[in-house]
């Protein structure tokens, strides 16, 4: 694909093969965003290949791999040289059956800023909002299922409850309070004000 590559979007090209996918994938050093999303040949082995082609990675998107597991999200997570920014789990096998424990979820990963792992039914809320609050960095999670608003992240500033269904009010109002430049999308409650804080889209 060429050395100086930095960004590349394969999102939803399924015609592509296990085998194409490593060719893309060689001598790529530069690469700093890749979205892989909705190929289903992409497994667990390209995660580990990519990992180590491309040092500077600042963006990975998995969305809808299905063969994607936790030995992927392991991988990245140990791979000592990896800075990155933005991980997309949302439909792998990771953040469905796959994943019950919050042991399996991808820590350290300390410049993690954007965390999408919706579907994470399977982790009790108590434990997955404990894991929020030791990644310091996070600005943007998007999650399912948690009943406590993650209020003591200093740079949190974006929650994304399209799947949630048992938010109470009254965490929403506490984040808000915490976090007033908090953008919440999704949230179809009844709890408004003037001042728009709750940003719904």
């Amino acid at each position: 694909m060429g050395t100086h590559l930095t960004d590349l979007n394969l999102a939803s090209l399924n015609q592509l093969t296990s085998s194409d996918l490593f060719t893309l994938l060689h001598n790529v050093p530069q690469l700093q965003v890749l979205n892989v999303s909705y190929i289903t040949a992409w497994h667990d082995g390209h995660t580990v290949h990519i990992v180590q082609q491309a040092p500077h990675l600042r963006e990975l998107h998995l969305e809808w791999c299905q063969h994607v597991t936790d030995v992927s999200v392991t991988h990245i997570a140990n791979a000592r040289n990896l800075r990155l920014e933005c991980l997309g789990l949302t439909g792998t096998a990771m953040s469905s059956a796959a994943c019950d424990r919050v042991d399996a979820l991808p820590s350290p990963l300390p410049n993690l800023q954007v965390l999408d792992i919706r579907g994470l039914s399977y982790i009790a809320d108590a434990d997955l909002f404990a894991f929020l609050k030791r990644c310091k960095n996070i600005n943007r999670e998007l999650v399912h299922g948690i009943a406590k608003m993650p209020t003591s992240l200093p740079h949190f500033a974006y929650l994304d409850l399209s799947w949630v269904d048992d938010v109470m009010t009254t965490d929403i109002a506490a984040a808000v309070s915490a976090l007033p430049l908090l953008t919440i999308k999704g949230y179809f409650g009844d709890l408004y004000d003037d001042s728009d804080k709750y940003h719904e889209h």
